[in-house]
């Protein structure tokens, strides 16, 4: 299934800043922790 049709939001990157929990999932393996999405911190 989807993420959508597993009841996961997903919010798209708006400008400006944003401090979020990330998950990069694939078969194998999940990492998970804090970021900053902005052009400072990448």
């Amino acid at each position: 299934q989807t993420l959508i049709e597993s009841g996961v939001k997903i919010y798209e990157y708006q400008p400006g800043f944003i401090h979020a929990k990330m998950c990069l999932c694939d078969d194998d393996a999940a990492m998970v922790g804090t970021a900053n999405l902005d052009y400072r911190s990448l």
